[in-house]
């Protein structure tokens, strides 16, 4: 399975396990998934916005990361 990039729109970004885990609301479970050529990650929206408490998946794909890296806010190395 392929997800598409937030940013490009290409379907790059491919899931690498044998079965696709969900989570309770049969959306792509982020942490229990590995992605290749890209990051997947849910963002939430706070107290008093207009999507008060909903969770949205965003993937951006390697390349686009890349060309946006100056306009990343808080990235970091772990390792």
């Amino acid at each position: 399975m392929k997800i598409r990039c937030f940013c490009c729109g290409d379907d790059c970004i491919e899931v690498i396990m044998d079965i696709m885990k969900f989570d309770k609301f049969g959306v792509i479970d982020t942490e229990k998934n590995m992605f290749s050529n890209g990051i997947v990650g849910k963002i939430s929206a706070g107290f008093g916005l207009i999507h008060d408490h909903n969770t949205f998946t965003l993937a951006i794909c390697d390349s686009c990361l890349e060309q946006n890296k100056k306009r990343i806010i808080n990235k970091k190395r772990y390792m």
